[in-house]
C-alpha cells in the first residue's frame, strides 16, 4: 500500500550554525483541514493521537528526510545517523544536522533563509505492528473524523507546499468498516423494543402449550383438544397458565 501523506502548518527552520534544518513534521492533537471522504460523500478530518508513532520509532525503522517528498533528494537517512527522531509532547521532531552538501541541499537551505520553504509533512500508514488498522473513526454531526492511534512513518519533509493524500486502499477499507458500523448502530435505534404487552402473552402462550403437553391436551398428530380455559396463577413473579 502507498503511504498517505499529511503536512502540519509547524515552521522549518536552519539550526544555530546554518547548515542544518529541525521542525515538527507530525504535530499531535490538530485537527487537520477537512478532505474528502473516500467515496466522495463529504468531507472528514484527521486527528493524530499522542504515542502513535512509539511502536514505530522504538523498532529502529529505516525513516529518511527527503525534500518535498522527492526520494532522489535524500538530506538524511535514520539508518546513516544524518537525520535524527525524536518524539515529545507536542509531537514527531525531525532535525538534520548538517545537509549534504549537494546543489538540492544548498537550494533547500537558501529558499528556507528567505521563507519560500517554511512547511513539513511526512508520510505514513495507520498500521500498529502486527499490520492492523491503527485507525479509529467517529463522527462529529456531518464531520467524519478519523483518530491515528498507531502508524507507521515513512518519511520526513521539507515541503514547498502543504501536501495530502487521502486516497490510499487503507484508508477507503478503513471508511467502508466505519459506514457499516454506523449503518448498524442507526438500524438498532431505529427498531422499536416489542410492547411489554405482546412479550408477555408470548410467555404466557408458551407456557400454555408447554402445559398441555405435559397434561396429555395435545395429540401427536398436533391437533388439540377442547378443554376449558384455567385461571391463571402466579408462581414466583411469573404467571402461570394453570390447565385444571
Amino acid at each position: 500500500m502507498l503511504p498517505e501523506l499529511r503536512s502540519t502548518n509547524e515552521p522549518v527552520a536552519l539550526n544555530a550554525s546554518g547548515n542544518g534544518i529541525h521542525g515538527y513534521a507530525v504535530v499531535y492533537n490538530t485537527l487537520s483541514k477537512p478532505m474528502p471522504l473516500p467515496d466522495g460523500s463529504g468531507m472528514f478530518r484527521e486527528v493524530i493521537r499522542p504515542h502513535a508513532f512509539d511502536d514505530c520509532l522504538n523498532a529502529s525503522p529505516d525513516v529518511r528526510c527527503l525534500r518535498d517528498h522527492d526520494q532522489s533528494q535524500i538530506l538524511g537517512r535514520t539508518k546513516a545517523g544524518t537525520v535524527a527522531l525524536s518524539v515529545d509532547d507536542r509531537g514527531v521532531r525531525y532535525e538534520v544536522a548538517s545537509l549534504p552538501d549537494c546543489s538540492y541541499a544548498r537550494d533547500l537551505r537558501e529558499s528556507i533563509k528567505r521563507g519560500d520553504i517554511d512547511g513539513s509533512s511526512f508520510a505514513f500508514l495507520p498500521q500498529d505492528k502486527e499490520g492492523n488498522t491503527g485507525a479509529k473513526w467517529r463522527k462529529e454531526g456531518d464531520m467524519f473524523i478519523r483518530e491515528i492511534h498507531r502508524a507507521v512513518l515513512f518519511d520526513v519533509s521539507p515541503v514547498t507546499s502543504p501536501a495530502y493524500t487521502a486516497s490510499s486502499v487503507a484508508l477507503r477499507s478503513e471508511f467502508e468498516a466505519a459506514k457499516a458500523t454506523e449503518k448498524k448502530a442507526m438500524e438498532a435505534a431505529a427498531t422499536p423494543p416489542p410492547p411489554a404487552d405482546l412479550e408477555l402473552n408470548t410467555q404466557l402462550q408458551r407456557q400454555m402449550d408447554v402445559s398441555m403437553n405435559v397434561f396429555g391436551y395435545r395429540h401427536r398428530a398436533g391437533r388439540v383438544r377442547d378443554w376449558p380455559a384455567g385461571p391463571l396463577v402466579r408462581g414466583g413473579n411469573r404467571p402461570v397458565l394453570c390447565p385444571f
